[in-house]
């Protein structure tokens, strides 16, 4: 490595500079990476690379870089090194890193982390990637291809975040060796989240919130067919805030909603509201009592890998939770402390934890009470950013030091 690049990793006392990619910056649905580097602490420059903006009115951040336009030759570069099967790092990329001129870059994503290996090599920067979901579970099983490309991943890369111990067992079972994992919770801005603890009369419909993407380890479906037998004795309202992506999956999936939407009678107590802004989200759960979201394995290996962000800002707001035994939800919910958890794709028993939330109503308020106390001890973006912060700095510490022997 030159001179130059073991300064840069070496001197503490300067600013780290740190690169992170994404193709857009950012989707509605990516509020949780915007909170990641936000809330970096103690010298840390974050610099965002992407091909396209959007959303910049709620995810506005200093240092966005915008690539220029992919030209013909870039795309047969690109075209040529997948058939190669290489690193298709596109020279636009490693152009703007090269500028910017950074200490570390942080890969969001496994795939992603395994196309940005030739970049942090050639320029000799620390790299870590950090795991969110379908990186860990579904793309190995559908692509085995990314079996071997994870074992190169985890041999060159210097650290692997992931939001809880369940996913670090599985990306284990990948090949990582259990020394590079790291888990860092994905934080929410706490102290900017009302908390409101809800209170429902039973002379008053009680309101359920769904939200979500409407993929197949959401489950949407399974919360409608248990709030279909709720509401034979209790009355229900339901708000949907979410919809279908382009892709197939993603289609089918909003036909099954729908479909269990009509057939539990439900077509009069339940409006979608389609995707919106995280502001909105907000409102809506403030104006509802229940939040519901029952996560599932999917057919095709899909999962959450840690627990939707989702569930982490409805429970610090004061919104009781009935989830599902689904990777780190357990982590976040404490089944009958803080909310309720039933096991993965058990309509009866979902149905039997939200009974059991119903009857126990008048201990709503011990419930939530505990269960902000756990959102504020464990899953603080501020704190998060401070333990991300110093992540970054001792990754720089021991490249240094390896750098030296």
């Amino acid at each position: 490595m030159n001179s130059c690049v073991t300064s840069k990793t070496s001197d503490q006392n300067d600013k780290v500079k740190v690169v992170h990619y994404r193709r857009i910056w950012l989707a509605l649905t990516e509020n949780w990476l915007f909170n990641q580097i936000k809330f970096l602490k103690n010298g840390i420059e974050s610099h965002i690379i992407c091909e396209k903006t959007q959303n910049l009115f709620q995810f506005k951040i200093e240092n966005i870089h915008q690539l220029p336009a992919h030209t013909i030759f870039n795309k047969l570069y690109k075209i040529r090194t997948n058939l190669l099967r290489t690193h298709p790092y596109s020279r636009r990329l490693l152009k703007k890193v090269k500028e910017i001129n950074p200490s570390l870059i942080h890969s969001h994503y496994g795939d992603f982390a395994w196309f940005e290996i030739p970049i942090a090599k050639k320029l000799g920067l620390a790299h870590i990637a950090t795991f969110y979901g379908h990186d860990v579970n579904r793309m190995p099983n559908v692509f085995p291809i990314w079996q071997e490309r994870y074992k190169e991943l985890f041999s060159q890369i210097d650290k692997v975040l992931c939001e809880g111990s369940h996913m670090a067992k599985d990306i284990i079972k990948l090949g990582c060796p259990g020394k590079k994992i790291v888990v860092q919770h994905l934080g929410v801005p706490v102290d900017r989240i009302f908390f409101k603890p809800r209170k429902w009369e039973s002379n008053t419909p009680l309101k359920f919130l769904i939200a979500g993407t409407f993929v197949e380890k959401k489950g949407i479906p399974n919360a409608l067919y248990a709030l279909g037998k709720i509401n034979k004795t209790t009355p229900i309202e339901i708000t949907i805030i979410g919809d279908a992506r382009k892709d197939e999956r993603s289609l089918i999936e909003k036909k099954k909603i729908l479909r269990a939407i009509s057939e539990n009678g439900l077509l009069k107590n339940t409006k979608i509201l389609g995707y919106q802004p995280h502001s909105v989200l907000h409102e809506e759960g403030h104006k509802h009592h229940v939040f519901i979201s029952p996560s599932i394995s999917a057919d095709d290996g899909d999962t959450e890998g840690g627990v939707p962000v989702t569930i982490i800002e409805m429970a610090a707001s004061g919104m009781p939770i009935v989830s599902t035994k689904h990777c780190d939800i357990p982590g976040v919910i404490l089944d009958g402390e803080t909310g309720f958890l039933a096991r993965e794709n058990d309509i009866l028993d979902l149905t039997s934890k939200i009974q059991t939330l119903i009857d126990q109503k008048n201990c709503w308020n011990n419930l939530l009470a505990k269960s902000r106390h756990h959102i504020e001890k464990e899953f603080n973006a501020k704190i998060q950013g401070i333990r991300l912060s110093e992540i970054y700095k001792n990754v720089l510490r021991e490249k240094a030091l390896n750098n030296q022997r």
